[in-house]
């Protein structure tokens, strides 16, 4: 054999089958199937740096697959290269090929080159990534001359070429057995062997796969099957043919997916779908009469075609010999050789295909029984890679239901297992074949041939239930699938080791689908800017104002129930001057309606709009808030606490303004301090960042340090040290993350490459930074919101990346983050910011996010993930305090511990209704109101999933008392009690005081410090204890006493603790 040039020498091999093959007499030859050494060296424990480069791969003599660089426009024109960048891509090249008698370029597929670019672009806008555009691949047919792998290897020292490889030929796809069973993997996950639970699937909606198309990349069909004839959807690409003269293999993989639903033969798992193929050996393509094995084409001409749509499948049943000993491995590590994986023509292609056309890729890990996690992988492509998993003990092979056959290749990209053996499909005629190949059926499709189009119909199926009851608007994510996939299915069984992943099961994949849902209808889509809730008409529901992006008017939404919505613009609330950047909701004169703050991005006036109580409003502008140039970050906050709320705007380009209220609609202009910064604010965060009964200022700013302002009865002190003083961030969303009673700060960084950060508050304006992992998210952030998503009674963080994918962080309780991100969310859709409210009055937050680019619009999104837990929604009414309670702080106390919500009405404004998750409590026993006038007041034992309205110092409900007129501790209750149910510990403080709460045992040993020193405002204040000591143990029954210390004041109580 020829000594191969260095550049070559590790990436070449031989093919070979490594699966078991049907002999003429019926039976199965498998005396290749565990041929996964080479040269002796077993491949799952071998140093990759050791192993002997094996010899090339079977190839095409006269035919190169060449891939320019991707910053490279090389484009056909009149059958020679040109280069339409003048970038040098083609420095080299005719030198090289003056060596062969003749060369011929053609295109890598013949989808125009238009549509091509057209959807490149599209793709890198939505994916937020370069993409390898397929225009620079090409496929060149030379004459005689040098060794084919001695011209790639000039080729590839070419400037402008990033890869050239032979053309390899077609390698056997992944066979089947010849064993009996039946299609069990359409049964419950429950049933023995595992199935899919596609039955259950077919009772849902869309659950069958209804509007989807399936589309197989291979060879080998049989589409005159009268099982598959009316699912077919034909071949996607002319001139394909079948190098392994065989119409069995294809046959037997659309019949697992796409069988009809005809009372005879096979059911496939998503027989509603439409079957569809594509040839990845084929000739004729840009001319070419000679067929060859063209995968890279193929899988660009599938996802170009006019019949594959967003939230299809793409089926690639081929396998890749990366050893030269039967070594197979998914064919994405196309023309590559042991260890390492590169940026090839498969890889790049699938990467294409996801990200212009958002399909689903199933892919074979392949029959090798590599150990995948000894590769060099190039990166994550997006596909969903399958590998083969057991379905009966002691049945084909030696593992049983779940477990990882021998021949299946694994790893930790393994994504999802399949059945591999023993399937019952179309196509073989082992199982039946009375009346001709076109009533062929086998019991006995095996491998990860038969594995993938198993994950395929799951796929499909929940991408019809997707299509048909989540959004029609956006498709599935591939990314959220194939993460929902994962993480609802049947586990893998082990031993044997080696990770193949779950069996999808459908009946827990498809409830995660329905958590959210798009229910965006006329007119609401016809939007895009920022939402901000409201129930401006005081009806019970939120309504909805959007403030325009540069492209549409204002609009208002009246929330009419049900889910309707009627726009309701007027010609002076919808047609506004310049770009609005935002709209705050506030009842400024106190007169029970809430009214409307405008403020504009530009140089045109701000505007504020009074609510008249019949509906309509009136311009009620006057100087000095009619401010302009580029104020549109306005805040409602009583900063003074006089009963009425004041007007805060944070201006680009000049200082900061604070407007005092004056009454009667009269403005005066109080900024006199720090709080009229110049620093270009990009946020102003309000908060009582200290529990002193006003709030605080958090300036966000660009460019320079942000400060921290604390307010001292109306008057700003900045106080700000490391670590609020950083630089860089574009929005501050202030929380209660672990629930200990004060606001934390979730800082996002506006740039590529910062970090976002979480600081907790440890009280007194000490702040920790905190940030772990996956806060510290480095993208294009836009904006943060804090919210209980799921009802659990933790905040949790939606992060808005703008140009890329919006995330879902859900908070477990315990200071750590978990990104639990729904598909509906993972569209970058230019999304800038989003509005939380219970619309549909349901007890769960819903959103609103917008867009601002032209060619979207903004969505509704319903909340279905509570799953039974309880709530407490908390709306205020204030009477000597302003009307809306904003800047009241409210905080409960359930047998899980405390929650504290602040009223804020800012430009990312949310409801002004407070709400809390309660999880699993049905009662909550204490719920306290901090009014901004001062006033604390009380409620106990109020029940969950209900809202309740709170009058300030007017009775609510039984129970219900203002601030304490002395200080006191209550008995204890229950008493006696036991650790299974905490007793409750109540006290009143007449004014503020440090306090300390100490249990002690009858000797007088302290063994449990509930509070020690900490300084709590006037009020009723209650805490649970459970029986444990300061070191979490159990202790044991008896007599205990409970101290206060309050100041001055010192009292005990007893109580008993009872086995």
């Amino acid at each position: 054999m020829k000594t191969l040039p260095n550049v070559l020498i590790g990436t070449i091999f031989i093919t070979a089958l490594c699966a078991c093959v049907a002999v003429a007499d019926g039976s199965m030859d498998c005396t290749s199937l565990n041929c996964i050494n080479l040269n002796g060296i077993n491949l799952e424990t071998v140093n990759p740096n050791d192993i002997t480069p094996p010899p090339p791969y079977s190839c095409e003599n006269d035919l190169v697959e060449i891939m320019f660089k991707k910053d490279a426009r090389v484009r056909l024109r009149g059958g020679t290269p040109v280069d339409l960048n003048a970038a040098n891509a083609l420095i080299g090249i005719d030198q090289v090929l003056s060596r062969v008698s003749w060369s011929e370029w053609r295109r890598i597929c013949d989808v125009s080159e238009e549509l091509i670019d057209e959807l490149t672009a599209q793709g890198e806008a939505v994916s937020g990534n370069e993409l390898y555009n397929p225009n620079n691949m090409y496929r060149l047919r030379i004459g005689s001359g040098p060794d084919i792998w001695e011209i790639c290897r000039d080729l590839e020292s070419c400037p402008g070429i990033h890869r050239a490889r032979p053309v390899p030929k077609p390698m056997i796809l992944p066979l089947p057995g010849n064993y009996e069973s039946s299609q069990g993997y359409l049964r419950p996950a429950t049933s023995a062997p595992a199935g899919i639970n596609a039955d259950w699937a077919w009772t849902q909606p869309g659950g069958d796969g209804s509007g989807i198309n399936v589309c197989d990349l291979e060879y080998s069909w049989n589409f005159l099957h009268n099982d598959l004839f009316n699912n077919f959807g034909g071949i996607l690409n002319l001139y394909s043919s079948d190098p392994m003269n065989d119409d069995n293999h294809g046959t037997a993989v659309l019949g697992i997916f796409g069988s009809e639903n005809n009372s005879w033969g096979t059911k496939g798992i998503a027989y509603g779908s439409s079957i569809k193929a594509c040839g990845t050996f084929y000739g004729t393509y840009m001319g070419d009469p000679n067929p060859t094995w063209n995968v890279p084409g193929a899988i660009v001409a599938a996802a170009s075609a006019s019949g594959i749509y967003p939230g299809d499948v793409l089926l690639l049943e081929h396998q890749w010999d990366l050893t030269g000993g039967n070594g197979f491995v998914p064919i994405e590590f196309w023309t590559d050789t042991y260890p390492n994986q590169t940026y090839n023509g498969v890889y790049s292609s699938i990467e294409w295909a996801i990200a212009v056309k958002d399909v689903h890729v199933i892919e074979c890990a392949g029959n090798g029984g590599i150990n995948m996690d000894l590769l060099n992988w190039y990166g994550d492509s997006g596909a969903i890679i399958v590998g083969a998993g057991g379905a009966y003990a002691g049945g084909t092979y030696t593992e049983g239901d779940l477990q990882r056959l021998s021949f299946s290749s694994y790893g930790a990209r393994v994504d999802c297992q399949g059945w591999g053996e023993d399937v019952v499909t179309t196509g073989y005629g082992y199982l039946y074949n009375a009346e001709g190949s076109n009533y062929y059926y086998t019991n006995s499709f095996s491998g990860t041939s038969s594995a993938a189009p198993v994950v395929a119909g799951a796929a499909a199926s929940c991408a019809g239930y997707w299509k048909a009851n989540v959004s029609s608007r956006f498709s599935m994510h591939p990314i959220y699938l194939r993460r929902i996939l994962k993480t609802t299915g049947t586990p893998q069984v082990t031993p044997p080791s080696g990770n193949i992943g779950p069996r999808p099961d459908l009946a827990g994949a498809i409830p995660r689908l329905s958590e959210w849902k798009d229910v965006t209808a006329s007119p609401l889509n016809d939007t895009r800017g920022f939402g901000n809730w409201g129930d401006y008409d005081n009806d019970g529901d939120e309504d909805l104002y959007v403030a325009n992006s540069p492209y549409v008017s204002n609009k208002l939404f009246r929330n009419d129930g049900g889910g309707v919505f009627t726009d309701v613009t007027t010609t002076l609330l919808g047609d506004m001057q310049g770009y609005a950047g935002g709209a705050v909701w506030g009842d400024y004169d106190n007169d029970g309606d809430i009214d409307l703050y405008i403020g504009n991005n530009g140089n045109n006036n701000n505007i504020l709009f009074r609510n008249n109580g019949d509906g309509s409003f009136s311009d009620a502008t006057t100087w000095p808030i009619n401010c302009g140039f580029y104020g549109y970050r306005p805040t409602w906050v009583d900063y003074d606490n006089d009963g009425r709320i004041d007007l805060y705007v944070a201006f680009s380009g000049q200082a900061n303004k604070l407007y005092h209220n004056d009454g009667g609609g009269a403005f005066s202009d109080a900024t006199i301090g720090p709080e009229g910064d110049t620093g270009n604010t990009a946020h102003a965060a309000w908060s009582d960042y200290d529990n002193d009964g006003d709030m605080d200022l958090y300036l966000v700013e660009m460019g320079v340090p942000n400060k921290m302002l604390r307010n001292d009865n109306g008057v700003f002190t900045d106080i700000t040290t490391p670590p609020l003083s950083c630089v860089g961030s574009h929005q501050a969303c202030c929380g209660d993350y672990d629930n200990d009673g004060d606001q934390d700060i979730y800082l996002v960084d506006g740039n590529y490459g910062v970090p976002n950060i979480l600081l907790r508050n440890d009280g007194n304006f000490a702040f920790t930074d905190i940030t772990a992992a996956p806060l510290d998210d480095t993208d294009h952030c836009s904006m943060a919101t804090c919210v209980d998503v799921e009802n659990d009674g933790d905040l949790d963080i939606y992060l808005i990346n703008n140009q890329e994918r919006s995330r879902i962080y859900l908070n477990d309780g315990s200071g750590n983050f978990v990104e639990d991100t729904h598909g509906l969310f993972m569209w970058e859709d230019y999304t800038t910011t989003n509005a939380w409210a219970d619309y549909d009055n349901d007890g769960d937050l819903d959103t609103y996010f917008g867009v601002t680019f032209p060619a979207n619009s903004n969505t509704l999104a319903q909340n279905n993930s509570a799953g039974g837990r309880h709530y407490l929604q908390v709306k205020l009414a204030g009477a000597a305090s302003n009307a809306c309670g904003i800047g009241a702080r409210v905080r409960i106390v359930t047998g899980r511990g405390i929650q504290v919500r602040e009223i804020k009405a800012d430009r990312l404004q949310q409801s002004l209704i407070a709400h809390f998750g309660l999880g699993s409590e049905t009662l909550v026993t204490s719920l306290q109101v901090f009014w901004p006038g001062g006033t604390v007041q009380e409620s106990l034992m109020v029940a969950a999933d209900q809202q309740i309205t709170i009058l300030e110092k007017v009775s609510s409900g039984a129970g219900e008392s203002v601030q304490p007129l002395s200080t006191k501790l209550y008995p204890n209750a229950p008493n006696p009690f036991r650790a299974t149910t905490p007793t409750l510990i109540r006290y009143d403080l007449r004014q503020s005081a440090p306090v300390s709460l100490m249990i002690y045992d009858l000797a007088g040993r302290r063994v449990k410090s509930l509070l020690s020193g900490i300084e709590q405002a006037p009020g009723s204040h209650p805490i649970h204890w459970d029986g444990r000591d300061d070191y979490g143990h159990q202790v044991a029954p008896g007599v205990y006493f409970y101290r206060l210390n309050a100041g001055a004041y010192r009292e005990s109580r007893r109580m008993l603790l009872m086995r």
